[in-house]
């Protein structure tokens, strides 16, 4: 599930397109490691994609990737030649930009990355923030007046302009940053998602001695002023700039050049920014710090943030966490095939923070066992309790069974289900588990 794009008018690039394709862009294969969300002990075949990369350094590249993974390495496709390794120096998994280094020195040749230059010669006119589909922050990015298939770099007298998806072009100001900052810099999310195209009842009611403003939709927990600022808060000014000001078809884009640069300067992560907020008609002041777009307080994140999904094998026992990622992995007609209180669990706590939860334990599966009998049809119940007491996320679970000192383990089910096992016995099980399976371990939790 991705954040929505936010779309509006700022600024459209009318370059001549033609003069702009350049010959020192190169295909780069990005390696990047898979982990099974329901079979997290297994190694799996890694994940590779192309995409077009251009040179910045004696020995640099970049390119831009998916995100949210965990690349290994690269290659550099070559003509006439086997691809050639690159290392993985840098990587924002937010936004899917990746730093990599050659041993070698390649002829392809090096792109200058000047955002002032670009500025001057690239003819930047217009823009909107958009949330792409390899990036999980709202970036600025120009139209242009031609479309293009498939992705590619836009260069100009060896000079980057941007990297264009169909008729929008991020500009050169994001690669500079990123290249340049070294590991400081990562690409903030506004914390919030909001509403700008507001009818005229809802402006009057929301802002009543306001003309204009942004009204906001979904908080994200860990990124944004969470507990501070809520859906339904009515913002009419951001560090100061009254919303006002500005139309209603470019408030949107405005209010988020104003939280996310300062002039033409892009914000970072620590960033401060200061929201004037109707709440019930009363004004009130919200501060906060800028932060990494991150899912890792989500009830139900996308995928784990961890490198490998946590999972615990006990008596047979197979537990892991649910996540986004676990659901698609039933396949293309997951939604019909997966389980649909888990499906709208998923949905509907992506991004959110539950008052008893950290994380939805599942009891994905049972590995059979001559001593898990009568066990080995239940599959995907959210775990309540183990011996009576209230499980937050996977970790609990394993330190309530490890610590039980009675005979039995009783684990609580959703759905009503009950496991009763005896203590011995899931360690005898345990033993075969490990031997049968081929399993160095029975968790990856750590503890």
């Amino acid at each position: 599930m991705k954040p929505i794009k936010f779309l509006s008018i700022l600024f459209v690039l009318t370059l001549g397109m033609s003069e702009l394709r350049a010959q020192n862009i190169s295909d780069i294969e990005v390696i990047f490691k898979k982990a099974s969300h329901q079979n997290p002990w297994l190694v799996k075949e890694p994940i590779r994609k192309i995409t077009p990369g251009i040179r910045v350094g004696k020995n640099s590249y970049f390119t831009i990737t998916l995100p949210n993974e965990k690349p290994l390495f690269a290659e550099l496709e070559r003509s006439n030649h086997s691809n050639s390794k690159l290392k993985v120096e840098r990587y924002d998994n937010s936004i899917g930009f990746i730093h990599l280094t050659a041993d070698e020195i390649f002829a392809l040749p090096i792109v200058k990355v000047d955002s002032k230059t670009a500025q001057k010669i690239c003819n930047y006119k217009s823009s909107d923030y958009i949330t792409f589909s390899f990036s999980n922050v709202p970036l600025l990015a120009y139209r242009s007046d031609t479309y293009v298939d498939q992705a590619q770099f836009i260069i100009k007298n060896g000079f980057l302009c941007g990297y264009q998806i169909q008729n929008s072009i991020i500009p050169t100001l994001y690669v500079e940053k990123f290249l340049n900052d070294g590991n400081q810099f990562e690409a903030p999310h506004p914390g919030f998602q909001f509403e700008s195209a507001l009818t005229n009842s809802e402006l009057e009611f929301y802002f009543p001695s306001k003309s204009k403003g942004i009204l906001v939709s979904q908080v994200y927990p860990g990124v944004g002023p969470a507990f501070q600022l809520f859906p339904g808060d009515a913002i009419y000014a951001i560090n100061g700039q009254e919303l006002n000001q500005f139309n209603r078809i470019e408030i949107g884009d405005k209010a988020l050049d104003l939280i996310l640069r300062s002039g033409s300067t892009l914000k970072g992560i620590g960033d401060k920014v200061s929201l004037h907020i109707l709440r019930n008609g009363k004004p009130l002041i919200i501060n906060y710090n800028l932060q990494k777009y991150s899912e890792e307080e989500f009830l139900v994140p996308e995928t784990h943030p961890a490198d490998t999904p946590y999972y615990y094998i006990s008596g047979g026992l197979f537990f892991t966490e649910l996540t986004g990622s676990y659901l698609k992995e039933f396949g293309e007609n997951y939604r019909k095939n997966s389980e649909k209180k888990l499906l709208y669990l998923s949905e509907s706590y992506f991004s959110k923070v539950h008052p008893h939860r950290e994380r939805i334990v599942l009891l994905s599966r049972v590995l059979p066992d001559e001593r898990n009998l009568g066990y080995q049809e239940f599959q995907d119940l959210i775990v309540q309790k183990v011996n009576g007491s209230n499980i937050f996320n996977l970790k609990e679970l394993k330190k309530a069974i490890q610590a039980n000192k009675s005979e039995y383990v009783t684990i609580e089910l959703s759905g009503g289900k009950i496991i009763i096992l005896r203590t011995d016995t899931i360690r005898e099980i345990d033993t075969n588990i490990l031997n049968n399976y081929k399993l160095k371990y029975l968790d990856n939790l750590g503890l």
